[in-house]
């Protein structure tokens, strides 16, 4: 009888320990969750109180629509609300599978290729436009010097 109470001390080591672990691993999972809520509220309200521009989201900079930025905001709200409907379904984290990582990184290289074919036209980088104006209207040319008063002979 002392071999059966061995076995089942060692079996009840073995639950309380995984019980231990699980409690642990909820506890964790609540604080992620609890983290990750924050951060989303916070942006959220960042976006209510116009800090943060959406306006470029889906748009290049003049304004154009970009068919790879919303190919790829798509692809990562489906996927995404794919994998939190999965987790509260089964309660656990599924393995993803490699086409879709491989799709969202097609999707995400769809935008990188655009951008570097954009930049082989010739377009220049925001940073780099500046912002600035073409001359002024008057008639002026680039080379030409502003209209300045003449100067009198005393210096």
């Amino acid at each position: 009888m002392g071999i059966v109470g061995a076995a089942n001390a060692a079996e009840a080591v073995k639950a309380a320990e995984a019980i231990k672990l699980g409690s642990q691993a909820m506890t964790a999972g609540w604080i992620a969750i609890v983290f990750l809520g924050a951060l989303a509220a916070i942006v959220l309200y960042m976006i209510m109180k116009n800090k943060i521009d959406l306006t470029f989201v889906i748009s290049e900079e003049d304004g154009s629509a970009s068919l790879s930025r919303f190919q790829f905001l798509v692809f990562t709200f489906v996927i995404a609300a794919s994998f939190i409907m999965v987790v509260i379904h089964t309660g656990e984290l599924p393995n993803v599978p490699a086409g879709v990582w491989g799709l969202l990184g097609i999707s995400g290289s769809s935008y990188v290729v655009s951008k570097g074919i954009q930049m082989s036209n010739g377009a220049k980088p925001p940073a780099a436009q500046g912002g600035t104006t073409p001359p002024a209207q008057s008639g002026a040319t680039p080379t030409s010097k502003p209209d300045t008063p003449p100067q009198s002979g005393a210096g």
